[in-house]
């Protein structure tokens, strides 16, 4: 008898690399000017550039 586990698929492994590897878009709304938009959004970038992670902004 064979009681070998089974083996992942290495297309379903590289896929799966793919899709967490993937970027996020974060929108700051707000009601009106001078409620902190731009602020929240360098602190967070700060942050996550503290992290060690690359941060893309537009504004």
């Amino acid at each position: 008898m064979n009681h070998e586990p089974q083996r992942p698929d290495p297309d379903a492994l590289l896929q799966a690399n793919r899709e967490s590897h993937r970027g996020q878009l974060k929108i700051y709304f707000g009601a009106c000017a001078g409620v902190g938009k731009t602020y929240a959004m360098l602190q967070e970038a700060q942050r996550l550039r503290a992290q060690g992670l690359d941060v893309l902004i537009g504004v």
